[in-house]
């Protein structure tokens, strides 16, 4: 588990697993050098010198994300609670 400010501050098992011994102040989130929103969906991008999504997909790739997610539907609308899923693995 993260917190909002990308600290690790929770692990299941920690404490049988790792016999207390993980430095969780070690592990937190990285910072996204790029990160660019394309009509709602968020793209991340580890390069920080790297072209803009729009330049880098071109007319004739952004036609289809249009066509798919906002054409046929008129845009997107997000409803519903959050769907999650919890798999032992």
């Amino acid at each position: 588990t993260y917190s909002n400010n990308g600290d690790l501050i929770g692990v299941p098992r920690a404490d049988t697993v790792y016999h207390g011994e993980l430095d969780k102040s070690r592990l937190g989130l990285k910072a996204v050098p790029r990160v660019e929103n394309y009509k709602g969906f968020i793209f991340a991008n580890w390069d920080e010198d790297a072209i803009p999504l729009v330049d880098y997909l071109g007319a004739d790739q952004l036609w289809y994300l249009d066509l798919a997610f906002e054409a046929p539907l008129g845009g997107l609308e997000v409803i519903g609670p959050t769907m999650k899923f919890r798999i032992k693995a």
